[in-house]
């Protein structure tokens, strides 16, 4: 079931959230975005040690010519934190990448990714090419795929 709505002005972990924060529901799990713009979709995916804030400074540029979105990977601020003695594998972030540009309607995007983002997005377009129009990766952590 996909639900979008507007975050509003919570907080979450003691941090303001961004008045024009939304959040979309994806496999019973809420992810938040922001998004800037009209057109393409470019979808941002940040690294394992940040959160959709990163793309600050980038989401209003590409947000003038293109359909910007950034969103926080489960875990990440604002969304819910992993629970005590969890564990964060690499599948569920890459089903969620899907999920969440079936939910937002953005496929196919292109994906911008850094890091664990970046390794994300290429599992993501090695898995459903149709979803991905290109791949922009910053130091993806490529071992054996």
């Amino acid at each position: 079931m996909t639900e979008r709505q507007n975050a509003g002005e919570a907080t979450s972990r003691g941090l303001s959230v961004p008045q024009d924060l939304r959040a979309v529901s994806v496999d019973g799990r809420t992810l938040a975005y922001r998004e800037l713009g009209a057109g393409d979709p470019v979808v941002f995916v940040h690294g394992g040690i940040s959160d959709l804030t990163i793309w600050g400074a980038q989401l209003p540029v590409v947000g003038s010519r293109r359909r910007a979105i950034a969103y926080s990977r489960r875990y990440a601020w604002p969304n819910e934190d992993l629970s005590t003695g969890g564990r964060d594998t690499m599948k569920p972030h890459v089903d969620d990448l899907l999920a969440f540009l079936r939910a937002t309607d953005a496929r196919p995007a292109h994906l911008v990714g850094n890091s664990w983002g970046a390794f994300i997005c290429l599992m993501a377009a090695i898995r459903e090419a149709d979803s991905v129009r290109s791949l922009v990766l910053e130091e993806p952590p490529l071992g054996r795929i």
